[in-house]
């Protein structure tokens, strides 16, 4: 994959249309439906996510006048190599994420950070403060944890599990939150 294909899926539009072709197959007006993007705009895009060959046309439905193209995905997946992907599509939400939390912090003067050793002798901060019976619009967890690569992976399951808990249809109602957990070697 080359530098022009990889940056076409980094663009949520082109990427949202390539990933509405994967489902199934669609003309512009059931795109322009799907994706509620105007028909020249979604032209336009249509026209350059051909020539990158990320999409083909499926089929065309013969009709007086012009033909209605149908257009399909021409994978069900797509890699690109983090060497091609230059910006990372993750950057944008953390970008996001910290503004979210540095607004949060701003809300309240009581609102801290508490650096402390705990009993195993571990360096810890934990987010503190704030108003008494005041609700805290963001919550912090920060640790030093040893693992291997299985564990690792079992952790990466968990909390994969744990989160799709509060993704479902049940909590539309709730205020949305940008959560982001990593785990990385430390150096």
């Amino acid at each position: 994959m080359d530098a022009r294909t990889a940056a076409a899926l980094a663009d949520a539009r082109r990427r949202h249309i390539v990933l509405q072709l994967v489902v199934a197959e669609q003309s512009l007006s059931g795109l322009a439906a799907i994706t509620g993007m105007s028909l020249s705009l979604l032209h336009y895009h249509v026209v350059r996510l051909l020539a990158l060959g990320l999409i083909g046309i499926a089929r065309q439905e013969h009709r007086s006048g012009r033909p209605v193209k149908y257009y399909r995905a021409v994978a069900r997946t797509f890699f690109v190599p983090a060497h091609v992907a230059g910006r990372s599509p993750g950057e944008t939400l953390l970008a996001e994420l910290l503004a979210s939390l540095d607004q949060s912090r701003a809300r309240d003067p009581h609102e801290g950070i508490r650096y402390f050793i705990d009993d195993q002798m571990n360096p810890r901060m934990q987010r503190t403060g704030g108003e008494a019976g005041a609700t805290r619009s963001a919550e912090e967890v920060w640790s030093i944890i040893h693992l291997d690569e299985q564990q690792l992976k079992a952790v990466g399951n968990e909390i994969r599990a744990l989160l799709s808990q509060y993704a479902g249809p049940g909590h539309s109602r709730a205020r949305p939150y940008l959560g982001y957990c990593v785990f990385a070697p430390r150096r």
